[in-house]
């Protein structure tokens, strides 16, 4: 079987009628696990509504001092353990155990603290130990407020000001990577640089018959309408078309004429976040807190023996993704 995984922080709950083109766009991705981070107002009624509105069904772990966390799980998959962490960490993290034709998958959703590297290392090495791949199949998604030890930074961090790239720098003044090291030091992988599939995913929207259209309830604040202006952002096709000029092509003096045909997968690269996996900013959802040349700071971080199955990753852009948060959703397909 394969199973869609999407995490989102989809910030602050939703809140100045967000909501419904949160609800929107999962409807339309109908992933099969989905992690969810700063669910702020969401404990209780909110939570319920939303979870029907996507037919799924959800645990929601509160937080003491920051937003609660929750996954959310499409039946026939079914939750049958759970646990929630709401003291330890900032904001939270709530896991639950899913059975698969695979056998038995634990599913973490969490959000590391966003302010200290030090708080923040503490948090991933207790969650790391709390749910070691030694244990069994695991998988932790969510936004870690993180770099990753394998990416020179440099260029990303001299965008930030200086308050916004304290979040990030080690004692020393470098790009602070514990978080993440600490992670794969317990035996986790890294699924981007593994599973990703190189192409930013552009949303449409897509008609799923009427009754699926019909108008979701999540109470008359949710509802509000979301005013984008005049100018919509047009998703871009990146298709994977092989161009072969009939003439060469002139650059001023010099003649260039291709040896062979120039392949659109390979300059999808070029396009911003479409090689790094980069989901903040959002073009219309805010993050005046996240470098102007994009960062990754949203995760999904698995076991080898879940590794192992995992294809098919990206970045979800386009359509709702640019305004309903100042994150982008980030998916996977696993193949149990």
């Amino acid at each position: 079987m394969t199973v869609r995984l999407l995490t989102w922080n989809i910030r602050t709950g939703g809140s100045g009628g967000r909501l419904d083109a949160l609800v929107t766009l999962l409807r339309r991705e109908r992933p099969d696990i989905l992690a969810l981070q700063e669910l702020r107002g969401f404990p209780g009624r909110r939570m319920r509504q939303v979870a029907g509105a996507l037919g799924m069904t959800p645990f929601l772990a509160p937080s003491v001092f920051g937003q609660a966390v929750a996954v959310l799980v499409r039946p026939p998959l079914r939750i049958i353990d759970w646990s929630g962490v709401r003291w330890r960490l900032h904001h939270a993290a709530a896991a639950v155990r899913v059975p698969t034709t695979a056998g038995q998958l634990t599913v973490v959703s969490t959000h590391l603290h966003p302010l200290s590297p030090y708080r923040r290392l503490r948090e991933a090495r207790f969650l790391a130990a709390r749910h070691r791949p030694a244990k069994g199949p695991v998988l932790l998604a969510g936004d870690l407020n993180a770099l990753d030890p394998g990416t020179d930074h440099t260029r990303r961090l001299a965008a930030l000001s200086g308050p916004y790239r304290r979040r990030h720098l080690a004692a020393d003044g470098t790009a602070d990577t514990r978080a993440i090291a600490a992670f794969e030091a317990a035996g986790f992988v890294d699924l981007w640089p593994k599973a990703a599939s190189y192409r930013e995913a552009e949303l449409e929207p897509v008609s799923f018959g009427e009754a699926e259209l019909e108008p979701v309830a999540l109470g008359e604040a949710e509802l509000e309408p979301v005013a984008l202006g005049e100018a919509e952002l047009e998703p871009v096709s990146y298709r994977e078309a092989e161009l072969e000029p009939a003439e060469p092509v002139s650059y001023g003096e010099a003649e260039l004429e291709p040896a062979e045909p120039v392949s659109y997968r390979e300059a999808e690269l070029e396009q911003p976040g479409a090689d790094a996996g980069l989901t903040v900013p959002t073009s219309r959802g805010g993050g005046e807190e996240f470098s102007s040349a994009g960062m990754r700071l949203d995760y999904l971080l698995a076991s080898p023996s879940v590794a192992a199955h995992a294809q098919n990753m990206r970045v979800l852009r386009g359509a709702e993704a640019e305004y309903a948060s100042d994150h982008y959703p980030l998916a996977v397909d696993l193949d149990l």
